[in-house]
């Protein structure tokens, strides 16, 4: 269906890789169970496209996330649930309709859940799903003109340079303070 009022975003575009983006940043261990982040995300791209209207922003982040692993489920494998939640302050700048706007910031609130696989003893690589309610209207210019909320997929790989041999590395700052 391509009706005017549809977006078809990157299915219709058809882009195998989508939109991707450079997620770095430090995670602190606090506990056992609870990491926090601090992230900068840049050279992401949000865009959509239907018969009438299409947008496309670039953007820029830095923010934190706190992460619970819910390490009593699947106890015995190498997997583990999380979920996440922080906040980032954005800078974007948004083409709308063939007309370029000048560079706006928001702040946006990211949910999400993922799983983690504990790869080795230093390595670690999460997938996880994040929800943004987003505090700023970036496609401003189209005829919705709400806040936008997105959803992106992250694949990370952390690298813990810091291994700690007592205690437990899974323990965490706040334990050893």
């Amino acid at each position: 269906d391509r009706s005017p009022s549809r977006g078809l975003g990157d299915v219709y575009k058809r882009q195998p890789l989508g939109n991707m983006g450079i997620n770095t940043g430090i995670r602190i261990n606090l506990s056992q169970n609870i990491d926090l982040s601090f992230l900068f995300t840049s050279n992401a791209k949000l865009h959509e496209e239907s018969l009438t209207e299409s947008f496309e922003s670039k953007l820029d982040a830095v923010g934190f996330h706190l992460d619970y692993t819910f390490n009593n489920i699947l106890q015995g494998t190498k997997i583990t649930p999380f979920a996440t939640t922080g906040a980032q302050w954005m800078y974007y700048k948004t083409t709308t309709n063939n007309t370029s706007f000048s560079q706006e910031s928001g702040m946006n609130i990211p949910l999400g859940l993922g799983i983690a696989l504990d790869v080795s003893e230093r390595i670690r690589f999460d997938i996880g799903m994040n929800y943004h309610l987003s505090f700023v209207d970036i496609d401003h210019g189209t005829s919705l003109q709400n806040n936008d909320n997105f959803t992106v997929i992250n694949f990370n790989i952390h690298y813990d340079c810091l291994l700690y041999t007592s205690p437990s590395p899974r323990d965490g700052l706040l334990s050893r303070m």
